[in-house]
């Protein structure tokens, strides 16, 4: 504890200089670079000790029929980017992604390793659909761990919703739970692997899916399983998904709790130390006094989300979680979103084409936390396209 609380101190000292910081950190990044890459060739023939020897294509595997599998879809189709749109503002090149099949698998005996229980195969190889992305998946910490526990075995079938995803909403909804599509081809007693402690909204969703009682929370971080239903990401997070946005709006829409009353304009308020408005208190008295509803999501479950966002006519809110539920809405509804210039991302642009709505946004000046201070004036200019009758 007291090391640890000297090389915090250390570390707290060195931010007040930021060039010092950037050294040491870029010293300390190549030195567990070059040591797991030593590993990696090192440890080949030891299963627990070192990291994953390299990766192997899943899908090529299915195509050769080496392994049980089938191909849910080749590729899902990717746009070129609108001009003016968000994703052509960022400069994202969503084609490197193209195609991204959606594929199922069954292992048996299959080992399960790493933080994000990726699917390691024959010579210590990871299956790449089982990390980030073939492009960054030497980032993914399945990649990199230097050690392994003992195994936990685990008798039956079972698939996974552990991954490449990050703990949070947008994640859970748009890259976890899609991989459920295929749970229909499985034997009826699959069971689930999610998260130990799963969120309020984790355990709402699998609840309205009827399936939180296959679940098993797993904390393990090896685990040897009798027969697996590896079932891929459907796409790349942020990327076109279709798919996903079909076998979510289908599942989940019927089962989302209406408000009491009619509360067709929203804006919703975020927490957080990092993005969002900086005067969200002047920019919600604005709305207030126009009669809109401004919203707290934390205070709602999950089929409350649903209900509110499905009766909405129109949405402003700063880029965040809070916008996947932009899934739920009619076609037509209206959706005025504000960005940071340092944090532009398009995810909720793509579902909200996805889904038929009319996605309008602002860019601001972001600060260093990609928070921004909205002019008043500049939503009182959208509010005219935002409450006029459809």
């Amino acid at each position: 504890m007291a090391e640890a609380s000297l090389s915090t101190g250390f570390l707290d000292l060195l931010r007040r200089f930021p060039r010092a910081y950037q050294l040491v950190r870029g010293i300390h990044s190549t030195l567990v670079r070059l040591t797991t890459e030593t590993l990696r060739v090192c440890t080949k023939g030891f299963i627990r000790l070192g990291p994953p020897a390299a990766t192997v294509c899943l899908a090529d595997w299915i195509r050769r029929k080496e392994v049980e599998g089938r191909f849910v879809l080749e590729a899902q189709p990717i746009s070129e980017p609108a001009p003016g749109s968000i994703i052509a503002r960022a400069g994202w090149d969503l084609k490197k992604f193209d195609p991204w099949p959606i594929i199922w698998a069954r292992i048996p005996s299959a080992r399960l390793v790493g933080p994000s229980l990726a699917l390691m195969l024959f010579k210590k190889r990871l299956a790449i659909e089982s990390l980030w992305n073939e492009h960054c998946y030497q980032n993914d910490p399945s990649y990199n761990y230097f050690s392994l526990p003992r195994p936990t075995r685990l008798a039956g079938n079972w698939t996974s919703l552990f991954g490449r995803y990050q703990a949070s909403y947008f994640h859970w909804i748009m890259d976890a739970l899609p991989r459920l599509a295929c749970l229909d081809e499985f034997p009826p007693d699959t069971r689930i692997l999610i998260p130990t402690k799963p969120r309020p909204y984790e355990q709402d969703s699998l609840r309205l899916l009827g399936l939180i009682a296959r679940t098993r929370e797993t904390d393990e971080r090896h685990l040897e399983i009798e027969n697996y239903y590896f079932s891929g990401p459907t796409a790349m997070t942020g990327v076109s998904n279709p798919y996903a946005v079909k076998f979510l709006r289908s599942n989940l829409i019927p089962h989302g709790i209406p408000p009491k009353s009619p509360q067709p304009y929203l804006f919703i308020t975020r927490k957080g130390k990092t993005r969002g408005l900086a005067n969200e208190a002047q920019v919600g008295r604005f709305f207030e006094q126009r009669n809109w509803t401004i919203v707290d999501l934390e205070y709602l479950s999950f089929a409350e989300q649903i209900g509110l966002f499905r009766q909405a006519k129109a949405i402003c809110a700063s880029h965040g979680a809070a916008l996947t539920n932009v899934l739920w809405c009619d076609a037509g509804t209206k959706v005025f979103e504000i960005l940071a210039h340092n944090f532009l991302n398009g995810c909720y642009e793509t579902i909200a084409r996805l889904c038929d709505l009319q996605h309008r946004y602002l860019v601001l000046q972001g600060d260093a936390a990609f928070r921004v201070t909205v002019p008043t004036n500049l939503i009182e200019k959208q509010l005219e396209w935002l409450c006029e009758a459809d």
